[in-house]
């Protein structure tokens, strides 16, 4: 099996390449799911660490 650590901005690019849009959006969505994932958990860390320095 070729390349079998692939992120996820690679995977996409190599389904554009071979036509298979499908996967694409798949893993497109797969990948914007994840990064809003992140930003979520930030913020909400963020405003934790504020709000039990205020009280503390």
């Amino acid at each position: 099996m070729p390349f079998p650590c692939l992120i996820a901005p690679l995977l996409i690019l190599i389904r554009l390449d071979g036509f298979d849009y499908p996967a694409a959006a798949i893993a497109g969505t797969l990948l914007a799911a994840s990064l809003l994932l992140l930003a979520l958990f930030n913020v909400s860390q963020t405003w934790l660490q504020a709000r039990l320095r205020t009280e503390g």
